[in-house]
């Protein structure tokens, strides 16, 4: 609980600063935020009490931040050096990787948290700011309310003024039903057209059963489950058409929810390791482990750790390694 004494001396800061509010209110003001405040949970914290202020009393704080010894001690975790010339770090496309995972998905994300919990409210918008030769996912939860006989989704163009110009494209809504019957039935043909229609020859299925009460979700005790489907034979794959080399590819959607495809070349016969990581370092999901034969694999993973938990929404990595072959790509999770 806050003391008299420190009651009086806010009230006298504010007091001193009113000639400067008044004459930069409806300003935009660019802070940095690095150094020891990155390191210090008290001064996180003054950080996002001011920055709440400021927009409170009518300034617009942009918040301008690095995090270049974050970036180091997670490529020391994934196995890659870091390498500096002149000073200047050597950005190859797995480092950058790695560098927009740590910027975005974790001091990003952190400053939005920060600033959240002093009470200012932050929501994710498009905008013109953001990228115009890529699409963007933008997703939410909702809840229909009981009798409600129709459900409508869509989107809201806001202009600032009346002389806006531009265009906005829209590709597609999804809206994910929960299931409410006792019972769903796939086939074995269902479950191999989905690797033939993606041209692998190996393809992992993983489920779950979960129930809810409308306010929390429980998974099934005895945890996930895996198929594991081959359909090599089926599409009569020879040696001319097996991969030439290891790789790892995009998954695909990203952002994703409820699932999202990683898949992995592999083209000869090796102990192959696939797991996910959190921007903490720490491994929630071994998604492959052990032999394998040589072949296109696709895994399907449903956002859930290895105890069938499902994850919060955020930034994450996948990484493989078949021999000496080691890649890490990153994937974002959105609810």
């Amino acid at each position: 609980m806050m003391s008299l004494e420190d009651k009086m001396e806010r009230a006298t800061i504010l007091l001193e600063a009113l000639p400067y509010i008044r004459k930069f209110s409806g300003k935009t003001v660019v802070i940095k935020y690095g150094g020891s405040i990155m390191i210090n949970d008290d001064l996180k914290h003054q950080f996002a009490r001011d920055i709440a202020l400021l927009k409170y009393v009518g300034l617009n704080p942009i918040i301008v931040h690095g995090g270049g010894k974050e970036i180091t001690k997670w490529m020391d975790k994934l196995g890659k050096e870091a390498e500096f010339i002149d000073g200047l770090r050597v950005t190859d496309s797995e480092t950058l990787e790695i560098t927009e995972m740590v910027l975005v998905g974790k001091i990003n994300s952190e400053i939005v948290s920060l600033i959240n919990r002093e009470g200012m409210d932050v929501s994710e918008t498009f905008t013109g700011e953001w990228s115009s030769d890529e699409w963007h996912y933008l997703a939410f939860d909702g809840t229909v309310p009981e009798g409600a006989s129709t459900v409508q989704v869509g989107a809201m163009l806001v202009q600032p003024t009346g002389d806006d110009h531009g265009s906005v494209y829209m590709d597609d809504f999804y809206m994910h039903l929960p299931l409410t019957t006792t019972g769903l039935f796939v086939t074995h043909g269902a479950l191999a057209d989905a690797a033939v229609e993606n041209g692998v020859t190996n393809l992992t299925w993983t489920w779950d059963v979960w129930s809810s009460d409308g306010f929390e979700f429980t998974p099934s005790s005895s945890g996930e489950r895996t198929i594991h489907v081959d359909v090599s034979e089926m599409l009569g794959i020879d040696g001319l058409s097996l991969p030439t080399e290891f790789a790892l590819h995009n998954n695909y959607p990203n952002p994703f929810n409820p699932v999202t495809n990683i898949i992995y070349d592999i083209p000869e016969v090796t102990d192959v390791t696939l797991e996910i990581y959190n921007v903490m370092g720490q491994r929630v999901r071994t998604l492959a482990q052990g032999s394998h034969e040589p072949g296109r694999y696709q895994i399907v993973w449903n956002a859930t750790n290895d105890f069938g938990q499902g994850l919060s929404s955020g930034m994450y990595i996948y990484r493989i390694q078949a021999g000496d072959f080691v890649s890490v790509k990153k994937l974002v999770l959105m609810k």
